[in-house]
């Protein structure tokens, strides 16, 4: 985990599960969006979805959901990049402190995307 400033952070989730296991993007977007839920207190379909985009990760093919909402009063922001290799899962994540998406976070999160190195 990594704090970028005062409002902005990234980190890096890795799980030893992948392709070869079933996992899709399908279910680690469900996933994502499942648990930013449970700890908002609200259904998965409430979650502020602002958009899912195709794109890459250190040439491996990916996927950012970009979600947010209320958590304890806390609003955030999440830009969340799934990249399923065969056995590996890894998101690529940043977040921010803030009510709504701003152009800028697109802009940090596609940084930290190309600072980024799968093997």
């Amino acid at each position: 985990m990594f704090r970028l400033n005062d409002q902005s952070y990234g980190m890096f989730i890795t799980e030893e599960v992948g392709a070869s296991s079933g996992t899709t993007l399908t279910f680690m977007r469900d996933a994502i969006l499942e648990n930013f839920a449970l700890g908002a207190g609200i259904a998965a379909e409430d979650v502020v979805v602002y958009d899912v985009e195709e794109t890459e990760v250190a040439g491996h093919a990916a996927e950012t959901v970009i979600y947010g909402g209320a958590i304890n009063g806390l609003d955030v922001v999440f830009l969340n990049t799934l990249t399923i290799g065969e056995v590996r899962t890894v998101q690529t994540v940043t977040y921010y402190l803030r009510k709504s998406l701003e152009d800028a976070d697109r802009a940090t999160h596609q940084g930290f995307l190309a600072l980024t190195k799968l093997d």
